[in-house]
C-alpha cells in the first residue's frame, strides 16, 4: 500500500476490473494519465542512475510505458508485490551459467 507514495518510490500498479486492465504509476502520491492499450504478458524495467530515470517496458511488443525522472540520492532497491495470488518471474537479462538450473 506504500509503494509509490512517497517522492522516493516508484509504483506500477495494475488493476484488473470485470471489464478492463487498468494502470498507474505512481511516484509522491501521484500518477500521470496514461492509456495502455495491449496488457503487458512480461514487463521490463531499466534503470539509468547517473541520468535520474527508471522506464517501464511492455517487452513482448516493445513498447515504453512510463519512465519516472528523478536525482537519485541514495541506493535503489526493488520491491515487488502482488495482491493476490499468482506468479512472479524475475530476471535480469543476464545469462545463467548451464551449470546452474533455475
Amino acid at each position: 500500500d506504500y509503494l509509490g507514495k512517497s517522492h522516493s518510490s516508484w509504483c506500477m500498479k495494475h488493476t484488473i476490473t470485470s471489464s478492463s486492465h487498468f494502470y498507474e504509476f505512481l511516484n509522491d502520491g501521484m500518477t500521470p494519465d496514461i492509456k495502455i492499450t495491449v496488457p503487458p504478458e512480461k514487463i521490463g524495467l531499466l534503470l539509468d542512475y547517473e541520468e535520474g530515470t527508471l522506464s517501464f517496458f511492455n517487452t513482448d511488443i516493445k513498447q515504453h510505458l512510463h519512465t519516472f525522472h528523478n536525482n537519485f540520492q541514495d541506493f535503489v532497491c526493488p520491491c515487488f508485490a502482488m495482491e493476490g495470488i499468482g506468479v512472479l518471474r524475475i530476471r535480469n537479462g543476464i545469462t545463467v551459467p548451464p551449470r546452474i538450473v533455475l
